[in-house]
Order: structure tokens, then C-alpha cells, then sequence
């Protein structure tokens, strides 16, 4: 006589069968390691990586975030330093200063590298160079769709006329690349900035971003390329001040200062140009000091005349008693005036204007833009 006995063994215990509110109990546990938790599995990753972004106590602010679309090698010619350009055009370069417990949260080590280290517990870390991918495809869509469409009429010629079956393999291999090349051309701008948006995203603001020698122009394609891909990277986050750099400055920069003013919240807005289109600049002024913006604008230019922006101090005292009305101030001092301290100033500053919304009349006096500490190639 036998007497089968059948066991149900229960399913061994997995972490990523866990239910939600117990992850969530085990990541608030240890916050420090909640990086290595998104590891463990798909709810692992959303858990953990809510948590992390969502909880206040764990997000400090980005003391200083400096991007750049690099240095053209011709701007070198004729210049006394022998070192090569430490940033080439046409990559997208990235410095950025954060509390030093981040690095790990943040993926030093991999796509983010070390640059230096501060003794206050604080790291800067850089970002590999990439190129600059663009976000208008369209002509190279429109010969790819047309390539795929007549490979397609192709085959089913082939099909037709019953030829070779390694004739129709070799096109059908050829559609599935036209098509993966449509898919890759179509998501890489944006698989470009998903980094930029999750690092953002794990602080709670910047407190100062740096826009170096974009070359920010209507009719240039790749100053757009660029200045859309970081725009797109720093959307919904707090920004405090915004230094720009950059050789010209152009009614078209002008209004995209004025939607990142409107977008990020920044009321400090500091802008180093060799030369620059005043034409509409009381339009700019006004603009920015109906969000409460200060501005200050820094002249570099080597010329010995008392021209600044190609405009005479006399033009400049009515363009400020203009703007008064509006109760704004402006204020300007000129390498000229015996009141400007050379000293102080970084060389080649010529003029600097300052543009603030009047209050109570209080009024600060002109200072050269704050010196911080972070990543600076030697033309800054």
C-alpha cells in the first residue's frame, strides 16, 4: 500500500516581488544606498528614483552649472598662449558643482567625470563632450523616407517577377536599416538630454548657470541645436542668476534671455559681449525689470575710443533718462571715468551697465560680475 503526499512548496522570497509600501519602508530606511536599490528591478528603479527627486530633505541646491558649445581654434590665431583650446567647438561641454554625497546618486565615475575636488565637501565634475546632435532632420528624413519607398517598390518587383529570394533578402535588409535610421535620427536629440534632465531634476535649484560662446544666432542652426538641447535639459528647474558670454549679442539673444528670465525664475542676469545691437535694447530692459531683473551688461573691447556699443556717452544719457520714466534705473561707468577701478574689473572690460527696477531709492553701486569658483577656460 503507498500513499502519495504532493508538497506546494511556496515561491522563494524575491525583492522584486515585494509590494510597493514595503520598498518604499526599505529605501526610506537607508536613503544612502537607495541608488544601488534601483538596481534590484524595474519598481525598484521608479521607487527608489521618486523618492530620491520627490523628498526635500535629501535635494540641495547645484551651486554652479557651466555649459558651452566650445572654442573655435581660428579665435587662437595671433594670440601669445601656446596651449591648445581646452573646449572644441562643436561639442556640448558641461561643468557643474554639487555637494560631494551626490556623487554616487548622480553616476560620477560614468558619464559624469571628476574634475576636482573641494575641500569643503563639495566636487565639480564634468560631462564627456558630445557632439551636438540636431533637432531639424527633415532633409535627411525626407531622402531616407524616399530611399525606403523606392526599396519597397523594389521588392515587390522582385516578389513579382519571381526573382532570386537573396535579391529580396538584400533589400528587405536594406528597408529594416532606412527605417532604424529614421527611429535613431528621430529620438537622438532627445535621448541627449535625458541625462541633462535627470541630474537637474535630483536638485532643487541652480544657483548660478553659465552660457559660454553658444554663438546664439537666429540664422545659425547649430547655436539653436544647442541652446535648445540645454533649454530642454534645464525645463521646470529654478535658476537664480545667468551669466552669459558671448561675442555679440543680438535682438534674438535678447528674447531668449527674456523667456529663460520669464521660464526659470532668474532675477540676476549678467552679459559679457564684445559688441552688441542696441537698437531695441530699452525694449529688452524693460522686458526684464517687469519680472524684477537686475541687469548688468560688460562692454570687452580693446578699443582706445569713447564709443561704448558703438553708441556715444551722450546717446547713453538719454537712453537712461528715457528709461527712468518707467521707474527704472540705469547706471553706467566707462573706462574712462576716473570712478572706474581698472583693478577690479576683469582686463578688457571697457563699460558696464547696470539696469534695475527702482525701489524705494535704493540703489547698489556698480560692481564687476562676482568671481566664483568652477571651470573657466582662459579666455573668460
Amino acid at each position: 500500500m503507498s500513499i502519495a503526499i504532493d508538497i506546494e512548496l511556496e515561491p522563494a522570497l524575491s525583492l522584486d516581488r515585494l509590494h510597493p509600501d514595503i520598498i518604499r519602508r526599505i529605501i526610506r530606511a537607508d536613503p544612502d544606498v537607495a541608488t544601488e536599490m534601483r538596481l534590484i528591478s524595474r519598481m525598484w528603479n521608479s521607487l527608489a528614483w521618486d523618492y530620491l527627486t520627490k523628498n526635500p530633505k535629501l535635494r540641495s541646491s547645484l551651486e554652479r552649472v557651466f555649459f558651452s558649445r566650445g572654442i573655435r581654434e581660428d579665435m587662437y590665431k595671433g594670440r601669445k598662449h601656446r596651449s591648445r583650446p581646452s573646449l572644441h567647438a562643436g561639442c556640448l561641454h558641461m561643468y557643474t558643482i554639487l555637494p560631494k554625497r551626490y556623487s554616487k546618486r548622480i553616476g560620477a565615475g560614468g558619464w559624469l567625470k571628476v574634475h576636482r575636488n573641494y575641500n569643503d565637501d563639495f566636487v565639480e565634475v564634468k560631462k564627456v563632450p558630445e557632439r551636438i546632435l540636431s533637432a531639424d532632420f527633415s532633409k535627411w528624413r525626407n531622402l531616407y523616407i524616399t530611399v525606403t519607398i523606392g526599396l519597397a517598390l523594389e521588392l515587390w518587383g522582385a516578389i513579382a517577377i519571381g526573382a532570386p529570394t537573396i535579391c529580396s533578402i538584400i533589400i528587405s535588409i536594406a528597408i529594416c536599416a532606412c527605417i532604424v535610421m529614421l527611429v535613431v535620427m528621430h529620438n537622438a536629440p532627445d535621448q541627449q538630454t535625458r541625462r541633462f534632465s535627470r541630474l537637474f531634476c535630483m536638485f532643487t535649484h541652480i544657483e548660478t548657470l553659465v552660457l559660454d560662446n553658444f554663438r546664439i544666432s537666429e540664422n545659425c542652426s547649430k547655436s539653436r541645436d544647442a541652446i535648445g538641447t540645454v533649454m530642454k535639459s534645464l525645463k521646470g528647474v529654478r535658476i537664480d542668476r545667468l551669466e552669459i558670454r558671448e561675442n555679440y549679442m543680438n535682438p534674438y539673444l535678447q528674447n531668449q534671455i527674456i523667456k529663460m528670465c520669464r521660464n526659470h525664475n532668474i532675477f540676476n542676469v549678467y552679459i559679457t559681449v564684445q559688441d552688441a545691437d542696441m537698437s531695441e535694447f530699452s525694449k529688452f530692459v524693460h522686458a526684464l525689470t517687469a519680472n524684477h531683473v537686475t541687469l548688468d551688461v560688460y562692454e570687452r573691447n580693446g578699443m582706445d575710443d569713447r564709443l561704448y556699443f558703438d553708441r556715444s556717452r551722450q546717446w547713453w544719457t538719454s537712453t537712461a533718462n528715457s528709461i527712468m520714466r518707467q521707474q527704472v534705473s540705469m547706471k553706467m561707468t566707462t573706462i574712462h571715468d576716473a570712478s572706474f577701478d581698472k583693478r577690479t574689473y576683469r582686463f578688457g572690460i571697457k563699460s558696464h551697465i547696470r539696469c534695475e527696477k527702482i525701489y524705494g531709492g535704493c540703489i547698489l553701486p556698480l560692481k564687476p560680475i562676482p568671481i566664483r569658483r568652477g571651470f573657466n577656460h582662459r579666455w573668460n
